[in-house]
């Protein structure tokens, strides 16, 4: 009993022709991506640096580095947790360090303003 099978799988013919037709499509695109890169540098060059129209921009700007930003907010936040200082001189109103308000509440216990009970 003999065993058949096939002497080829795929036509030499067509594998050749999909071949050059690939390379003949890459060709093309890399023509035409010089093409378009020939045209649009130059006139790229010619436009405005961003960066300094960014500067010229109307408020509200996008945020350049919000990362920055959030630490700035924080230390400016923190250094008011932090300190002494004045809200409402007029009044007598001041604001203490947050870990001094949390020790006088602990010791003296929570005190309720004369208007919130009202």
């Amino acid at each position: 009993m003999t065993e058949s099978h096939e002497i080829l799988d795929v036509r030499p013919k067509a594998a050749m022709a999909l071949a050059l037709g690939l390379m003949v499509l890459v060709g093309c695109a890399f023509v035409a991506t010089f093409i378009i890169f020939g045209y649009f540098v130059p006139r790229q060059a010619a436009r405005p640096n961003l960066a300094t129209a960014v500067q010229s921009f109307p408020e509200p700007r996008l945020q350049i580095a919000p990362g920055e930003d959030l630490e700035t907010l924080n230390n400016a936040n923190r250094q008011k947790l932090d300190s002494y200082g004045w809200i409402d001189r007029s009044t007598g109103v001041a604001r203490i360090p947050i870990e001094r308000a949390m020790d006088l509440v602990v010791d003296q216990g929570w005190q309720e303003h004369a208007d919130e009970k009202r």
